[in-house]
């Protein structure tokens, strides 16, 4: 959410005025007549402060994760197309969380290349399953992920993250509970139980294509990972 942004409140569309970083409020006003909605183009860095424990390619400790929105697309449901794009000079929203990072080795990645998979779409992958993998485990809800170089970050976006270091002291079994999650499950594509599908984004025309390979490109990692 950010401002001039279109968002569905109770399923009518808001035009978002204001949002203050400091209160944390956003104030928004009914808007009946707009016939677009808003897609963000955001920048999400997650950088390394203190690391509390490492265990083969996984890291725990605290990292700063700093947001901000970089344009937005108007998106015309009805015609079903970008109609304008829009540059914001947004502020970036930093805060400091505690999170678990995988650092991919350069011969994993050197295999992905050489099997053609793309890396960015085996990071959505692996993420999706590890997040699902840890709502099974400690119920925790408010996760994201970001991506950055062989790096894939975990992070909770509420202040309740003291499960990640329960978490990191049984990551053994966690790697290898989600390396099941994905290997045993009977989809082709990833599904809900698993990765999900990952698509590929076209933004011009807001078309959405599965990557075919982004499952095996996970199990391929987390392969990486365990050894």
């Amino acid at each position: 959410m950010f401002d001039s942004s279109v968002y569905f409140h109770c399923g009518k569309p808001h035009f978002v005025k204001h949002v203050d970083l400091n209160e944390l409020r956003v104030y928004m006003e009914y808007a009946p007549s707009v016939s677009y909605i808003t897609i963000p183009d955001h920048s999400v860095k997650a950088s390394p402060i203190k690391a509390f424990g490492c265990k083969n390619k996984i890291s725990f400790g605290l990292v700063q994760v700093s947001c901000r929105i970089i344009q937005y697309f108007k998106y015309d449901p009805v015609k079903k197309k970008i109609t304008e794009a829009v540059r914001v000079d947004g502020k970036p929203f930093d805060r400091q969380c505690n999170a678990i990072w995988f650092t991919i080795p350069s011969d994993c990645l050197d295999e992905l290349e050489m099997l053609e998979i793309n890396i960015n779409d085996c990071l959505d992958a692996l993420a999706n399953a590890t997040i699902r993998q840890i709502l099974a485990v400690v119920g925790a809800t408010t996760l994201a992920h970001v991506k950055e170089g062989n790096n894939l970050t975990i992070y909770s976006k509420s202040s309740h993250d003291e499960w990640i270091q329960n978490l990191f002291d049984e990551m053994d079994q966690f790697i290898c509970q989600t390396f099941n999650r994905i290997h045993l499950c009977e989809c082709t594509n990833g599904c809900i139980r698993c990765t999900l599908p990952v698509y590929s984004h076209q933004i011009e025309g807001y078309v959405k294509e599965v990557d075919p390979l982004a499952k095996r490109g996970a199990l391929i990692i987390l392969r990486y990972i365990q050894s």
